[in-house]
């Protein structure tokens, strides 16, 4: 567990990605699949799930969101 600005604390799993992450008593979860992509994120109640671009929310009825393909960076040196 480290704690971060703001009084944010965030845990991490073996692969050092974001387990949780709790600011103002509101914890996210994420989980991961064996290969580190991320499979779902849950707020409260409200859980997202990921498939490839696509999000999928459900909180109360489920909603599709294309997701923007990432930014190429170059390395850092």
């Amino acid at each position: 567990m480290k704690q971060g600005l703001h009084g944010k604390i965030m845990t991490y799993d073996g692969e050092n990605q974001p387990k949780s992450v709790t600011m103002d008593g509101v914890t996210t979860a994420y989980k991961y699949a064996a290969d580190g992509t991320r499979l779902s994120k849950m707020v409260g109640g409200e859980v997202t799930f990921y498939f490839g671009g696509v999000d999928l929310r459900k909180s109360g009825e489920i909603e599709t969101h294309p997701r923007a393909p990432p930014q190429w960076r170059p390395p850092l040196l």
